[in-house]
């Protein structure tokens, strides 16, 4: 007898959207899932404006959680899933409100991880595989992967949230993303902690998936480093320094994040684009991370 597919929602994080490519995005979707989850990070003025609410209101399939003040992304995740849950959803997909995505992206990411879950494995969450946008000349994320392949779908040590199926029982078990972290970071935390907890995450090779991360690369010798603003890049200092402090976080990425960030900085400094200070800000930012919260 043929086992009926889990149901699935998709989430979607706004904040000052480029409107045309959310509608663009939200018109792809309608035709794969029964709902998306918009969570608007912010007020009416702030995050969207009124015209944009009442175009995006107007969608019937799109069901709104607005946050009366700017929470940052692991909250809104948090929030999203958590309503998903509530409305009898079993897994849900989050997408960037600029995310490139493709007509049936959606099943297949759940066609694959219900085959790993029929072998057992128990998938917390499975991503399709992050490759450069044609227009973009941004560079993508690598995954490292663990053993052999099954099929097309590779076992890795963590998964970016964008276009990331999760199963959102494993979600309630391994709890909810770490909000101390706000933006970077937050993925990769979570997906140290469903490791550690026993369970695995997937990337379908086979289901590519256009990502701009930055604005451009920098290069120190042979490494080449995203391009990031002032603002981003202190943020990823703060939650790489935060996660230096969290036991189920691997010694592997320990070692190199304490290698690598620095050397963004100092690829940041050297090719000019660091503005004045902001070196010195990196490290409050650095000693702020690593003396916060991160109790999970």
């Amino acid at each position: 007898m043929r086992v009926a597919e889990p149901s699935i929602a998709v989430a979607i994080t706004v904040y000052r959207p480029d409107l045309a490519i959310l509608h663009r995005t939200l018109a792809v979707l309608r035709a794969s899932v029964p709902a998306v989850f918009l969570f608007i990070d912010g007020p009416v003025g702030e995050a969207v404006t009124t015209d944009e609410l009442a175009s995006l209101q107007a969608m019937p399939w799109v069901r709104i959680i607005q946050s009366d003040r700017n929470v940052g992304i692991a909250a809104g995740l948090n929030r999203l899933a958590a309503a998903a849950g509530k409305n009898g959803f079993s897994r849900l997909v989050f997408f960037d409100q600029d995310s490139d995505v493709g007509i049936g992206l959606v099943a297949d990411l759940s066609a694959a991880m219900s085959r790993i879950a029929v072998k057992g494995r128990r998938p917390a969450a499975l991503g399709p595989l992050p490759i450069s946008a044609l227009d973009s000349a941004t560079k993508a994320p690598t995954y490292r992967e663990f053993g052999p392949r099954v099929g097309s779908v590779a076992d890795v040590a963590y998964l970016i949230v964008s276009g990331c199926c999760i199963d959102l029982d494993a979600w309630r078990d391994v709890g909810p993303f770490l909000e101390d972290l706000c933006m970077d970071g937050v993925d990769l935390e979570w997906s140290f902690r469903a490791r550690k907890r026993g369970y695995s995450l997937w990337c379908d090779t086979a289901s590519p998936m256009p990502h701009r991360v930055g604005t451009g690369t920098v290069r120190l010798g042979p490494i080449i480093f995203p391009l990031q603003g002032e603002k981003r890049m202190l943020n990823y200092v703060r939650s790489q320094a935060l996660m230096l402090r969290l036991p189920h976080v691997p010694l592997w990425w320990k070692i190199r994040s304490s290698l690598y960030v620095p050397l963004q900085l100092l690829a940041f400094a050297i090719r000019g684009h660091a503005p004045r200070g902001m070196v010195r800000r990196a490290i409050m930012s650095a000693r702020d991370g690593f003396s916060a919260g991160g109790g999970q």
